[in-house]
């Protein structure tokens, strides 16, 4: 029982009976009702092709289900609760989809690419990735799923290296999101451990973590995993 309840019973007189205790434990249970689950519908893409990419597992700690034709799958996760989606396999390095859902089924679209994939946007920049480390990619759209061009994205770690990719499918060393490129802000050589991220957007637009809002401050980062973070945005 809550210890001001208790209290409050002791100064009301201790004839206060067990059938009455027992009733107001069984309010308070009621009070702490499980969350409930709400919908995550996910769609993984190619970032060579734009296509889906059929096959991929998508997991939480207790569910486990595959992309289908188009690269879609649906899994469930808690509302207004962290959630931390594992992508794996042998086609793609490993992704975690994270953030906080809200009380309404939400979708999210990423790309996953392999490891020849990183491995070559990385060498036209000159950069290597430590398996020690891992990347993290930050995406800012709009409702409609275009890019936030404009947008500008920052770390707490300021070692890592940061890149986007511009309207020819070109990476270049930016920390904002280029007119006509793809709608992501990308790190790589992150240490692993949290890190903090912050997203300032063009003037005239208002951005927030997708799908539940809240904050990126404890963004998880782990070995040769890339993590995957969201923003959803809107014209004030």
């Amino acid at each position: 029982m809550n210890k001001w309840i208790w209290f409050s019973a002791v100064l009301v007189g201790c004839s206060t009976s067990i059938q009455e205790d027992t009733a107001d434990t069984t309010v308070e249970g009621t009070d702490s009702a499980a969350p409930e689950p709400v919908l995550a519908s996910i769609q993984v893409l190619n970032p060579m092709t734009g296509g889906g990419m059929k096959d991929i597992t998508v997991s939480t700690e207790t569910e486990e289900t595959q992309t289908k034709a188009g690269g879609a799958a649906n899994i469930e996760v808690l509302a207004n609760q962290e959630f931390a989606l594992r992508l794996a396999s042998e086609k793609i390095l490993d992704h975690l989809l994270y953030g906080q859902a809200g009380d309404e089924d939400f979708e999210l679209i990423t790309f996953a690419g392999s490891p020849s994939t990183s491995d070559a946007v990385l060498g036209m920049l000159g950069l290597d990735w430590d398996s020690s480390t891992g990347m993290l990619v930050v995406g800012a759209d709009y409702s409609n799923w275009s890019a936030v061009s404009g947008a500008q994205v920052s770390i707490s770690d300021t070692n890592a290296d940061v890149f986007v990719l511009g309207n020819n499918g070109m990476p270049q060393a930016s920390d904002i999101i280029p007119s006509g490129g793809m709608g992501m802000v990308s790190f790589a050589n992150v240490t692993a451990g949290e890190v903090t991220v912050d997203l300032v957007p063009p003037e005239g637009v208002s951005c927030a973590p997708h799908p539940g809002g809240g904050s990126y401050d404890n963004v998880p980062i782990e070995a040769a995993t890339v993590t995957v973070i969201s923003y959803r945005c809107s014209t004030d």
